[in-house]
Parts: structure tokens; sequence; C-alpha cells
């Protein structure tokens, strides 16, 4: 989510709209990371596929 600030007379904040569409990115534990300037994420995609392939011994 992303929001505008007005710090001009105190606080105000704008109403916050999606940045980007998070449903293709939704994966079991950390996903994304934010740049040190916080100017840039990096994102892990999930799959295409619904498949799950288990491997015993």
């Amino acid at each position: 989510m992303v929001a505008s600030v007005d710090t001009q007379d105190g606080f105000s904040a704008g109403q916050p709209e999606a940045l980007f569409d998070v449903r293709a990115y939704v994966t079991l534990g950390p996903n994304y990371a934010v740049s040190p300037d916080g100017e840039r994420f990096l994102m892990v995609k999930a799959p295409k596929e619904d498949q799950i392939i288990l491997v015993q011994n």
C-alpha cells in the first residue's frame, strides 16, 4: 500500500492505494526485500503450477 503524506500543518495521510498486485507474489515464508535506499523491491513470485512434488527417502 502507498499513501501521500502532508506534513505542512502537522501530519495528514492520503487515501491508501495498492502499490502492486500481491496475489501473484504469495508464497510461504519471506517473499520480498527492500533496497537499502527504499527505492526498489525484490519479490519472489509464486510459480504458475498448482503442483506439489513430494520426494521420500
